[in-house]
């Protein structure tokens, strides 16, 4: 049976990793739940290990406890092999008490690694990183009862962090459980208001007030600034961007009334209280299309913009190349500050189809980046530090190590970060409290956006995780932009500040992810396969000039004897609910 791997909504890692952690063969004997491919009693049941720390993490092994962990991590070679003396592992060593072996191997190996354990039943205690799409969380999970059922394990007493969110969002539980009932990868929560959640694009303030242009408001009204910007700057591309990087189509079909942070136009999306597959709605496509094609006739976006690759496009924004710029942090791919402070935030469009301005935001919560195997021996282990990790001070362990000022977290005195009056957030200095060496080198994160390393975003929350640092820091805050304001002159921040001022009114979030059961997924993967791929292909003719637009009536045909109306009723029934809040 073919299994492939569909598309999933909502916050995409970066980078292809996986960690993975295994209980050694010197450990007291645990009393682990049963898996529901056991089919005997629940976690709640069952009596939970002496070892086991329950009056908080500091540590979560009892000491004395002769008790290891050993995680294996995949992750890219480019990076340091010098894992074991990093920041995140000797906490894990010192404070938690559990002890890890970390490996590293190229992240081009990690999806087959991956495929080559679940097909030899193999599968190491805990994966981390690597994006179980819901089709496979049903397959692996639900179906083949290869990785463990969450929901066994999660109580008020074991993991109060978990038990503690699901309280405050009995909707994040709900969108993440299985038609089973099951639950089968951790849950991965963002702050609401982060600003990269946005489909966002910033446009070149200095050329509008170079041109006395006002801030477009509609489609027309930016087509026309666009070819104002081309007319007086004509080595220009007035839309940067291509189709794989920093793709400017979700501002067009937001435009549109399309709810969705899908620039594919691929993905299930709301339009007008229903669920449309906006490639395969005529009306909103055929629009799409006309505007597109329009703008590239004119050269108001990229004659390479189905090859263009990120690093062209980086290199073209520095250079000044942009009248608009985009991506899910736009500063990346315009790194220069001096460059990027020319930009501010692009206001929501309207259109003839949409008098709704809005920004459409992904939907905050999803899971798949983190499961763990059946046979996993310490189940209630994992399950505490699963939990450790979804507070802020996991989050912030994993990602930037201790604050100078939480002297529970720091190491032999060593490492730290703070804030100053120039930067906040992840924009701070990592130092040697004595003011000396950095002993322990960051564990996932440089500062300053560098990344180093893997992302353990896949399983921590970052909910408030922003004011949590700047607490820590004892700075005072008026409000939470206040955090972001620290620096007028940080093209990072600037691009926060913009994005959330602008935007936020006006939100509106996407989908969540759905599933389905197996039958149905196999179904609804072969469908977006070749749908897919017919959708990229024929669109690219379109806006090219290479297939004139009176053909889209061949290509809607196309659609629907690919499966397309079948599809479409799939996603439709499974958000039969979730689209009521949408009217």
């Amino acid at each position: 049976m073919k299994h492939t791997a569909k598309k999933v909504l909502c916050l995409a890692l970066a980078l292809v990793l996986v960690l993975a952690l295994a209980a050694c063969a010197k450990t007291p004997t645990s009393s682990t739940a049963p898996t529901p491919s056991q089919g005997t009693t629940s976690q709640t049941e069952s009596k939970l290990p002496e070892w086991l720390n329950l009056d908080g993490y500091h540590p979560i092994v009892k000491k004395g406890t002769d008790k290891s962990i050993s995680f294996t991590i995949f992750v890219n070679s480019d990076f340091s092999n010098d894992w074991q003396n990093r920041y995140y592992w000797k906490a894990m060593e010192q404070i938690l008490n559990i002890r890890c072996d970390v490996t590293q191997v190229l992240s081009s190996a990690a999806a087959d690694t991956i495929s080559t354990m679940f097909a030899s039943d193999t599968l190491k205690d805990v994966t981390i990183g690597s994006i179980l799409t819901p089709v496979q969380q049903v397959l692996y999970g639900q179906t083949e009862h290869q990785i463990v059922n969450l929901k066994e394990y999660f109580s008020e007493e074991l993991t109060p962090a978990i038990a503690a969110i699901f309280k405050e969002y009995p909707h994040i539980e709900a969108g993440l459980t299985l038609p089973d009932g099951g639950m089968y990868a951790f849950p991965y929560i963002t702050d609401n208001k982060n600003p990269a959640n946005y489909t966002k694009r910033h446009i070149r303030k200095t050329w509008l007030e170079e041109q006395k242009l006002e801030m477009p408001k509609t489609l027309d009204e930016l087509t026309k600034v666009l070819q104002a910007f081309k007319k007086a700057y004509p080595d220009s591309i007035p839309m940067g961007g291509g189709f794989a990087c920093a793709n400017p189509s979700c501002i067009i079909l937001n435009a549109l009334g399309v709810i969705t942070t899908d620039s594919k136009g691929e993905a299930a999306a709301v339009r007008n209280g229903e669920i449309i597959i906006p490639a395969g709605d005529k009306e909103v496509w055929t629009a799409y299309v006309k505007t597109m094609a329009q703008y590239y006739a004119e050269g108001l976006i990229s004659q390479d913009f189905y090859t263009l690759d990120e690093t062209q496009a980086s290199a073209e924004a520095t250079a000044g190349k942009y009248g608009i710029i985009g991506g899910s942090n736009p500063f990346v791919l315009c790194p220069a500050v001096a460059m990027f402070q020319q930009y501010t935030c692009l206001a929501p469009l309207t259109s003839e189809l949409n008098s709704k301005a809005f920004a459409a935001k992904n939907c905050n919560y999803s899971n798949g980046g983190c499961f763990m195997s059946v046979k996993a021996e310490n189940k209630e282990l994992i399950m505490r530090w699963a939990d450790w990790m979804l507070t802020s001070e996991g989050t912030n362990a994993a990602w930037i190590g201790a604050n100078k000022n939480d002297k529970e977290m720091m190491l032999d005195g060593y490492g730290g970060w703070y804030v100053n009056d120039q930067y906040s957030r992840v924009d701070v200095e990592r130092v040697d409290v004595a003011g000396g060496t950095d002993k322990y080198p960051n564990a996932m994160i440089y500062l300053r956006s560098k990344v180093a390393g893997f992302d353990m975003g896949s399983l921590g929350t970052i909910i408030d995780e922003n004011v949590y640092r700047q607490k820590l820091s004892g700075l005072k805050i008026l409000d939470y932009y206040d955090q972001y304001k620290l620096s007028t002159d940080n093209g990072d921040f600037y691009w926060r500040v913009s994005t959330m001022e602008q935007l936020d009114p006006v939100q509106i979030f996407c989908l969540p992810q759905v599933f389905f059961d197996e039958e149905t997924s196999d179904k609804v993967t072969e469908l977006s396969t070749a749908l897919n791929d017919y959708i990229e292909n024929q669109t690219a003719l379109f806006v090219t000039g290479k297939q004139p637009l009176d053909k889209l009536d061949d290509y809607f045909k196309g659609l629907e004897e690919r499966g397309f109306s079948d599809y479409l009723k799939y996603y439709q029934e499974a958000y039969a609910e979730a689209v009521k809040s949408y009217k």
